[in-house]
């Protein structure tokens, strides 16, 4: 079983996106974290932000 703090994310325009609920459930105490699409660059600080305020908790 994982032990550490864990981070599920995914981008809303990818593939997997529709299954994250399912893939964070897995994983005990996990942080669901839906990213911005980041298609044309757009969405790259928005999800350097969340990655950030997840590593710093």
């Amino acid at each position: 079983m994982i032990k550490v703090l864990t981070l599920i994310a995914c981008a809303e325009s990818d593939q997997l996106f529709p299954m994250l609920d399912e893939a964070a459930a897995l994983v005990p105490n996990a942080t669901k974290a839906p990213l911005p699409s980041r298609k044309d660059g757009a969405g790259y600080d928005e999800a350097a932000r969340i990655f950030c305020e997840f590593l710093d908790s």
